[in-house]
């Protein structure tokens, strides 16, 4: 399983380098556990700090396709910015997965921010992409 996100990326020279700002948007991907294989959606959001090169990373009121609510796959996680890209560690709400999250500026000045996560635990997978929008 894979997951991309696509766009046109902000050049690195306009990324803003001192400001915060907050995007909100959504996630989606595939979750995969011993029982099969289930389609999952979320809100997802980032704080940046473009000052301090960090964004926190995290979705709520995740949904499985066929299995309802799944607050306990919600996702969390501090990125680190460089590059003009984000990565870092995330976890999901119940500790029972973790693995990696990405993403990439898009826009003119940084308008946006999509990119990938990709987790894992015990008997279980979930991987997926996300897309969100800076607020005003």
């Amino acid at each position: 399983m894979g997951a991309f996100s696509l766009g046109s990326e902000t050049a690195k020279a306009d990324v803003p380098t001192s400001s915060t700002a907050t995007f909100k948007g959504t996630a989606g991907g595939i979750y995969v556990d011993t029982v099969g294989y289930d389609v999952m959606s979320a809100d997802a959001a980032l704080d940046v700090d473009f000052g301090d090169n960090t964004a926190r990373f995290r979705t709520n009121n995740t949904r499985l396709e066929a299995g309802g609510t799944a607050a306990n796959l919600d996702m969390s996680g501090k990125l680190d910015i460089a590059a003009g890209g984000l990565s870092g560690n995330i976890a999901t709400a119940d500790q029972s997965m973790s693995g990696t999250v990405d993403g990439r500026f898009y826009g003119s000045g940084a308008q946006e921010v999509g990119g990938t996560f990709d987790l894992k635990g015990n008997n279980a997978t979930m991987v997926g992409g996300y897309g969100t929008v800076k607020q005003p």
